[in-house]
């Protein structure tokens, strides 16, 4: 027999029962039953049986929160039915009946059934009222735990999907019922960086992870995760740690998430490696030192071998002028002293044209070019060839690194290429306003990837920085025995 809010006064007191939460009680009594309906139906939606068998269906077409059964039932115990439902509807709060306080069914009620509570026979009203709301609290406690475990799992993915596709390390620190933060997940890219497993990883403070990680990078973590929580922003900081004995920068961003309460819940990190630009940083750098001290070196070896032996042939000339007595003489040592002088300023100019073109200043790239080519050719056995359509002034950014690009890429050739021809073409595209320079020598070339590795070629890195300064790209080819060539594209 199944009853279903069963009363016993006038329907006009009767709640809608699709609002109310849903109890099923099980008593082989009816009177019992009865009895139940008769105090509890205005409170909850009551669904009642005699027999286990009407019970499954119950359960199967309802969403039961509460579930009250007696103890001695007929084919099927109390106990064994909760034993037999419990894995089907785990959510469902079980209540025991028992006219006896039989231990024994008590502990095994509690170990095997899952019950919530067990309530002697005959039951007291307040005391069954309070424990239904309690056990209806219970239930939807469940619910709400599992719905946030759901969407908890759905931004989890969602978020494992976005940082996948991050070119940067992601991590978060999740804080526990006593505010300490643990790391709580991350991508595949942290995983590689803190050279950590998951078990390692997960679960532990920076402090725990000591000594997996060294102690000050953790003692860091825990410094930048505090002035996080406290300022309640997102803070920037970089980061210098060690990976296989090798050296590693990062910029680190760490982000708090903020729960309705006000309160930090999660910190988000995300940290993008910066070595590669670290690195260039620090060979550029070496690059623009020695360029600075081939240049002085080249600049005091011009002094010293090209003007300081002419002033001090004038010092001597003035020298003998003095100790001479002799007027034709003394014209002679004025007239070589005169020529001195202007040898002199003559090599004094030569000197700071190497350090400022004046042509260049004046005239602009082309005619520049021009000049040092043909100063190059008539001092060497050396084929060169510069062709042009530029016919207008650049910007003196871009005129003065093309000249020193040219004048670099020339040095080099003579230097090391062993070459017997130069090419060299500047090229301008009015339509798009792009400049073209490519240069060449048929010189004995070079293994590009090897210079590159050895950090050898500083003065190609020099040249590389000068076009990156200016937006531009540079590419290189060469092969050993095959000379080289270069090509530099910078937007007008």
């Amino acid at each position: 027999m199944i009853l279903e809010n069963v009363n016993f006064f006038s329907s006009v007191f009767k709640l809608d029962s699709s609002m109310k939460d849903t109890v099923l009680y099980i008593d082989d009594e009816t009177y019992n039953l009865e009895g139940f309906s008769a105090v509890f139906w205005r409170n909850y939606r009551i669904l009642t049986t005699v027999s286990t068998t009407e019970a499954d269906i119950l359960l199967r077409d309802n969403e039961v929160k509460v579930i009250i059964s007696d103890q001695k039932m007929p084919v099927e115990t109390g106990l064994e039915f909760f034993k037999r439902i419990a894995e089907i509807y785990p959510d469902s709060i079980r209540i025991l009946l028992t006219a006896h306080a039989d231990i024994d069914i008590v502990v095994q009620a509690v170990n095997q059934g899952g019950i919530y509570r067990y309530i002697l026979k005959p039951w007291e009203k307040n005391e069954l009222y309070i424990t239904i709301q309690n056990a209806i609290h219970a239930y939807n406690l469940k619910l709400q735990n599992k719905q946030l475990v759901r969407e908890l799992k759905q931004q989890q993915n969602y978020l494992s999907s976005i940082y996948s596709g991050v070119d940067a390390a992601i991590w978060t620190l999740d804080a526990d019922n006593q505010g300490v933060f643990k790391f709580s997940g991350s991508n595949s890219q942290h995983k590689i960086y803190s050279q950590l497993t998951e078990e390692q990883f997960i679960g532990k403070t920076p402090t725990e992870l000591v000594p997996l990680i060294p102690l000050d990078f953790a003692e860091s973590v825990i410094k930048n995760n505090k002035n996080c929580v406290e300022s309640r922003k997102t803070i920037e900081y970089e980061e210098v740690f060690k990976i296989n004995n090798q050296t590693m920068w990062a910029d680190t961003n760490l982000t708090p998430l903020i729960n309705d309460e006000g309160l930090v819940f999660r910190i988000v990190g995300i940290s993008y490696d910066r070595t590669e630009q670290k690195m260039m940083q620090q060979k550029i750098l070496h690059a623009i030192i020695e360029a600075e001290e081939r240049e002085r070196s080249r600049f005091s070896r011009e002094l010293h071998d090209g003007l300081g032996p002419i002033l001090t042939n004038i010092k001597l000339y003035f020298q003998w002028l003095l100790e001479s007595e002799n007027l034709q003489e003394q014209a002679i040592i004025k007239q070589k002293g005169t020529l001195s002088i202007d040898e002199a300023i003559t090599t004094l100019r030569e000197i700071s044209n190497n350090l400022s073109p004046r042509t260049l200043n004046t005239f602009g790239l082309v005619e520049a070019t021009k000049i040092f080519l043909d100063r190059i050719s008539e001092s060497r056995r050396l084929k060169i060839y510069f062709n042009t359509n530029l016919g207008i002034r650049l910007d003196d950014n871009i005129e003065i690194t093309c000249y020193r690009v040219i004048t670099e890429l020339v040095n080099n050739t003579l230097k090391y290429a062993k070459a017997t021809q130069i090419t060299t073409e500047i090229s301008i595209d009015q339509n798009v306003q792009q400049l073209t320079l490519f240069y060449s020598d048929n010189g004995i070339g070079f293994d590009v990837h090897q210079i590159n590795q050895n950090n050898s070629g500083l003065g190609l890195t020099n040249i590389e920085q000068r076009i990156k300064t200016l937006n531009g790209i540079f590419s290189i080819n060469s092969t050993k025995g095959n000379g080289m060539n270069t090509k530099i594209v910078l937007n007008l």
